[in-house]
């Protein structure tokens, strides 16, 4: 298959062809390859966004193919595993290449090239500069962090986590070494990957957003605000051209970027908001950045642009014979993924507690113990606030996403934690009156006891009414040696044990749909029925989302466009779908939500109260009351509102005096700060961690 006629080769490509007619170095290849724009073909159903693995016979290594161009797509003769393509460069498939090369297909076959992982990891590395060695020289007995060419000249503290390249470490003499490691959430900047200087303030943007460091909800709120140039019929208005079967106005940050030939017109993109329910905007085709946007998205960036603007003034006019006030107090600071996080885990173990207390009451019940207004604090149990197996088994998966993530940093073989998380959970069942021997399965056969930090917590060895399906799901593994999954189901459950543990699993990626897949992957370790563990990814997501500073109703909307991918999703779509609705009442009594969203004892529905109470409420005390006191499972509810409350309201708004009883509070404060430390660009590589955290 010869090049298309007209279509001009890419960098990437000229540089293959140079290699291949020895006119230019190898090398050139691969540092091409690391910025270029690549078309990923993508794995399974509801993994679109995570490059497939294609194991050729003969070969050691499993490859991941990629091409130049989408019309460079090869013909995978028939093959049903692969669902698309995804949009990267080297840089974003390096953490998955130590174990895996990357087969690039042309636009033109006879240049096609095979990159081999570990090479690109090595010419990735930063050259190291004078600069460099004065710094390490001042940090002996470290990992010295390299920035992005963007962030050079910022401070150590300005650099954002995903701006740092890699680092090399640095001996006890401060010299610095060749061991380098790669950051697995690095994204090349704009100018690094060589876009050209924006001529406006919208195209910085938009390369920004390209380039990954500008959220989508940014993005497309500055879009609504801007002006920009658009082709026009003869009469100055603003036409519609047809781009691959969609309605679509098209738009430039400069007319530059629009055919010369055709009339063009400036125009405020809210002057178009009309015209949104069925028309679509693509602003710079055909460049790096093209922004392809659905108009319907920007319609919900005008109703998000218009709450805020009708928020009211803060400021006051002076007021005659008043007595000055006390000047006020300093605003609080903004939260930050961090306190999101952390206000994630303690909120859903206080929502625990909160509904482990009432767990099997009905209304009446809970009102007759309680008073008419049902529960409004914790019950105390010689003063403390019990959690169920709900945070228990919530904070073996954090432990042992950790433990995953330590491995990968080691031996960087896959992205699937399930692994070590199934690991974890037999640890759990351990905790459960279970001996090693027995509970273990394999990993009672690699070592005599349950090793890592956290099985160190005698809190821990608690039966708090563990739910019967993770308990036979642990046993079975036990004894099998199989993981449970999506394609090998145990059971047909779709009870709330898989969901009411699946937050934490936001941390394990950048990438919402690796989170969505890898929260269902944990949970179908338990749970095979597709509620089971498609309200786990949900979760997940939201949580992602949240702690991302996303709004949670854009954090509802992206997770459920995950959720659409996967088989067997109609249930939980429309329980998801009347969470939302019921949400537009506000609080309703709890016979209400029992009618409409059932009574959590299943995952969809602990799902659908935990976020509808999130969602109807604008405080996290009173999201924590509404999602417990109702006839059902209000342990499972409680966790899961306290997951999405907590990453939407932060750690601050749990009510002190709910905090100061609560039982494991410090374990759970200790295991997500170290959850941070880990995930973060620069995590602990001294023995200590891993024996806190053991790596296998």
């Amino acid at each position: 298959m010869g090049r298309p006629q007209g279509v001009e080769p890419t960098a990437l490509e000229q540089a293959i062809g140079r290699y291949a007619a020895e006119q230019g170095a190898v090398e050139d290849v691969y540092r091409e390859f690391l910025i270029a724009d690549l078309w990923a073909l993508t794995g399974p159903e509801g993994t679109s966004s995570h490059p497939a693995d294609f194991q050729m016979e003969g070969q050691e290594k499993a490859q991941i193919w990629v091409c130049t161009d989408r019309s460079a797509m090869p013909d995978l003769g028939g093959a049903d595993f692969v669902s698309g393509t995804v949009r990267v460069n080297g840089y974003r498939l390096l953490p998955l290449l130590a174990e895996r090369n990357v087969r690039i297909f042309t636009q033109g076959d006879q240049m096609d090239l095979m990159i081999i992982g570990s090479r690109a990891i090595e010419i990735s590395a930063p050259e190291i500069t004078d600069a460099m060695r004065a710094a390490a020289a001042q940090q002996p007995g470290s990992w010295l962090s390299v920035p992005d060419q963007m962030y050079r000249d910022a401070a150590r503290e300005e650099v954002p986590e995903h701006a740092w390249i890699g680092a090399y470490w640095v001996d006890e003499d401060g010299t610095l070494t060749g061991r380098y490691r790669l950051n697995s959430d690095y994204r090349p900047s704009p100018t690094t990957l060589g876009f050209p200087r924006p001529e406006s303030m919208l195209e910085g943007l938009l390369h920004m957003w390209a380039a990954g460091y500008v959220s989508d909800r940014s993005m497309l709120m500055t879009v609504a605000r801007s002006e920009v140039a658009l082709l026009a019929h003869e009469d100055g208005t603003p036409g519609t051209v047809n781009l691959g079967g969609k309605t679509a106005f098209l738009a430039g940050t400069s007319p530059k970027y629009l055919p010369e030939s055709q009339a063009k017109v400036r125009a405020d993109v809210a002057q178009l908001k009309s015209a949104f329910e069925e028309v679509d905007l693509v602003i710079d085709v055909g460049t790096r950045h093209q922004a392809d946007i659905q108009g319907k998205a920007l319609l919900r960036a005008f109703e998000a642009i218009a709450a805020e603007e009708a928020q009211p003034d803060q400021g006051a006019e002076a007021q005659e014979n008043v007595v000055p006030e006390a000047p006020p107090q300093p605003p609080a600071p903004p939260l930050d993924p961090r306190e999101r996080f952390i206000g994630s885990m303690l909120a859903g173990a206080v929502g625990d507690a909160l509904g482990y207390a009432i767990e099997f009451h009905d209304i009446d019940m809970i009102r007759r113990n309680h008073g008419d207004a049902g529960l409004t604090a914790p019950v105390l149990r010689d003063g403390v606030a019990q959690i169920s197996d709900d945070t228990q088994m919530m904070l073996f998966t954090l432990e042992g996403l950790i433990r995953a993530h330590v491995a990968r940093r080691i031996k960087p073989v896959d992205n699937d934690p399930v692994p070590e998380v199934q690991h974890a959970y037999q640890r759990w069942f351990h905790t459960q009156n279970q001996p090693w021997s027995q509970a273990g399965g394999p990993y009672a056969q690699r070592i005599p006891q349950p090793d890592g930090w956290l099985i160190t917590n005698p809190q821990l060895f608690a039966a708090r009414a563990p739910g019967s399906t993770c308990m036979s799901a642990l046993a079975q593994f036990a004894q099998t040696h199989q993981h449970a999954s999506p394609q090998h189901r145990i059971n047909d459950s779709k009870g709330c044990g898989g969901v009411m543990r699946a937050a934490p699993v936001a941390v394990w990626s950048h990438d919402p749909a690796e989170v969505f897949y890898a929260a269902v992957g944990t949970a179908a370790l338990t749970h095979s029925h597709p509620s089971g563990y498609l309200s786990a990814g949900v979760l997940a997501v939201i949580v992602h989302q949240l702690i991302r500073d996303v709004q949670l109703e854009e954090a509802v909307r992206i997770a459920r466009e995950l959720l659409l991918r996967w088989r067997g999703h109609e249930e939980q779509l429309a329980v998801l779908d009347r969470a939302v609705e019921l949400a537009q009442q506000g609080p309703v009594a709890p016979e209400v939500i029992k009618d409409t969203l059932g009574q959590g004892w299943v995952g969809e529905e602990a799902l659908a109260i935990g976020l509808y109470a999130a969602l109807a409420t604008d405080n996290l005390r009173d999201a924590l009351l509404l999602a417990v006191n109702h006839s059902g499972d209000s342990d499972s509810t409680g966790i899961v509102c306290g997951n999405i409350a907590g990453a939407l309201h932060g750690a601050r708004a749990v009510p002190p005096e709910w905090l100061g009883s609560l039982e494991l509070r410090e374990v759970i404060e200790t295991l997500a700060g170290d959850a941070l430390a880990e995930f973060s660009p620069g995590p602990p590589t001294d023995p200590a961690w891993t024996r806190r955290y053991p790596a296998w």
